[in-house]
């Protein structure tokens, strides 16, 4: 009897400290989202200046511009959104609709290394600086305005793939990430591939399709004050941002 006892005893502690684990893991684990302006036609526009400075090693500067528009809708159970101290929740019934519209400038002075150069391939590796800035209005069911603007700079490093299909026509993969300064910002990732002819020696015109990320995709898209939809806002955290823009580019690219 006695070791029957202890062996429901076992399994009942088992038992509660599993359940006490899930509570803490996913109890109270409801905290406001994120505004997620997410562009899939966004209008791209892109000048890089590049100087070599030896056979293996050049200095390059780019500034991308975009802009766009996205919407987005809190629609689910409970949904709950905070802009300027100001909560909104959303359901099946009474969604929370959000409009927005987006000017976007991301620049990067780069060191730029040719850690693979001439043939069908090349690689380069640039570490160095980027800034970001966006300017976001918005609004919420057409009713409340609001608008966004930040910026700050960041370091991280960039990879290129050139493959050359002719002396003149190329084809580029682009990677970069860099982490900026501001909290607000987290990140900035820019994933391009373009089609690059040149024009002369010097100039090459390049039409691609590139994807931006600004934001911290690693939040699970909420800001994690554990704030669910009856809590007020002076409780709470505003929204963060993590803005997507995507489509068409086009680039000019001058060698001096």
């Amino acid at each position: 009897m006695s070791i029957l006892y202890n062996k429901k005893s076992f399994h009942r502690a088992k038992y509660l400290c599993f359940s006490l684990l899930f509570a803490i893991l996913f109890v109270g684990c409801n905290s406001t989202q994120d505004l997620n302006p997410n562009s899939k036609s966004s209008h791209q526009l892109s000048i890089n200046a590049t100087k070599d400075l030896t056979d293996r090693i050049a200095i390059s500067a780019n500034v991308n511009y975009q802009s766009g528009s996205a919407k987005e809708s809190f629609n689910k159970e409970s949904d709950t959104v905070q802009i300027d101290d100001t909560r909104f929740v959303g359901t099946p019934s009474d969604p929370v609709d959000l409009n927005y519209d987006f000017d976007l400038v991301t620049s990067k002075l780069l060191l730029d290394f040719y850690t693979v150069k001439g043939g069908f391939y090349e690689l380069t590796i640039s570490p160095g600086l980027s800034y970001v800035s966006y300017d976001l209005d918005f609004n919420v069911n057409e009713e409340q305005y609001f608008t966004k603007k930040v910026n700050s700079i960041g370091y991280g490093l960039q990879i290129n793939n050139r493959f050359a299909l002719s002396d003149k026509l190329s084809i580029n993969l682009n990677v970069a990430h860099f982490a900026t300064e501001s909290d607000e910002i987290g990140y900035l990732s820019l994933y391009r591939a373009s089609l690059d002819y040149a024009v002369y020696k010097n100039l090459t015109l390049g039409l691609g399709y590139q994807f931006t990320n600004v934001g911290d995709p690693s939040n699970n898209h909420n800001n994690g004050d554990n704030c669910d939809e009856t809590a007020v806002a002076e409780e709470c955290k505003n929204s963060e941002i993590d803005l997507e823009a995507q489509g068409l580019l086009l680039s000019l690219k001058y060698l001096f």
